[in-house]
């Protein structure tokens, strides 16, 4: 069972060539490997950075906009 202390909130961030979703980040609530499983399953590997603080990232530096995963339906990736 994963340790409740270890959730907390993560910054996903995607690459300038990850369309459509370029100068976009995710949030997602959980412990790291919980939220890289939940980021996975809605873009697979086509995202940037995991960051554990929204300051290692700054998003408006990179005037970076949140995409909220409400409004997207998950994938399911398939490992080769």
């Amino acid at each position: 069972m994963q340790d409740k202390e270890n959730e907390k909130e993560w910054f996903f961030t995607f690459g300038v060539d990850h369309c459509p979703y370029n100068r976009k980040y995710v949030k997602i609530f959980g412990t790291y490997g919980v939220a890289r499983g939940i980021m996975a399953s809605y873009f697979g590997t086509k995202w940037a950075f995991q960051y554990g603080d929204i300051k290692d990232f700054k998003p408006e530096k990179y005037c970076c906009t949140e995409l909220d995963l409400s409004k997207l339906i998950k994938i399911q990736v398939v490992e080769k």
